[in-house]
């Protein structure tokens, strides 16, 4: 596609070659904010998910203390990787096998 827009450039203006690249710009956008929504959405989902699974409990964050940010060397304090913000992460609780009577 970029050869083709190179090739084609030659014969385009400087306000053809604007509102191209205005229009690829407003796709580029609404495909972000498509992609937000579908992950926001799936995010949801997951929550959802793990609420009615006995086997998934809630824990505070270990990376940022339940705080939802950290802070880094240069001291800025980030959204968390671990729990994107969310000040809390999903794990599977440990439940030890049950061992069968010998009796």
């Amino acid at each position: 596609m970029c050869a083709q827009l190179m090739q084609s450039s030659d014969n385009m203006n400087m306000e053809e070659i604007e509102d191209k690249l205005n229009s690829s710009l407003r796709k580029r956008d609404k495909a972000i904010i498509e992609l937000n929504n579908i992950n926001k959405e799936l995010d949801e989902l997951l929550e959802l998910k793990f609420l009615n699974d006995p086997k998934m409990v809630k824990i505070k964050c270990i990376q940022c203390g339940g705080m939802g940010r950290v802070k880094q060397e240069n001291g800025n304090q980030v959204i968390c990787p671990t729990c994107k913000g969310n000040e809390y992460v999903w794990l599977e609780a440990y439940i030890p096998k049950q061992e069968e009577d010998t009796e």
